[in-house]
């Protein structure tokens, strides 16, 4: 682990290295406030936005990792603040659940299983 953060901290300091893997490197070596920091920061900078970061999350990082992020305030500030709150999700479940007579899919939240 402590060569991985070596070389991560010099994967860090190029000019070049993209926010993002940045922001999900640091997830992955369980530096959670420092990945933060580049979160907020591509959000502010749109240079990608809140709205993808929990798929993105999911591809790359284990179950662990996701359950800390997502219960991170500062995410949960980021997600509120970009629209992506519990109103929206309710809206968005039952909008889709509006279908399930065509699809045959019903979503619930997941704590709901």
């Amino acid at each position: 682990m402590d060569a991985a953060r070596e070389y991560f901290d010099w994967l860090v300091g190029r000019k070049n290295f993209e926010p993002l893997y940045k922001t999900y490197g640091h997830f992955l070596l369980g530096d959670i406030d420092k990945g933060m920091d580049y979160l907020e920061q591509a959000s502010d900078q749109a240079v990608y936005g809140v709205q993808w970061s929990r798929m993105r999350l999911r591809w790359w990082c284990p179950q662990s990792i996701v359950d800390e992020v997502e219960r991170h305030p500062r995410y949960q500030a980021l997600l509120k603040e970009k629209g992506f709150d519990d109103a929206w999700r309710n809206e968005l479940i039952r909008m889709t659940n509006q279908l399930t007579d065509i699809t045959g899919i019903h979503v619930q939240p997941d704590e709901a299983y």
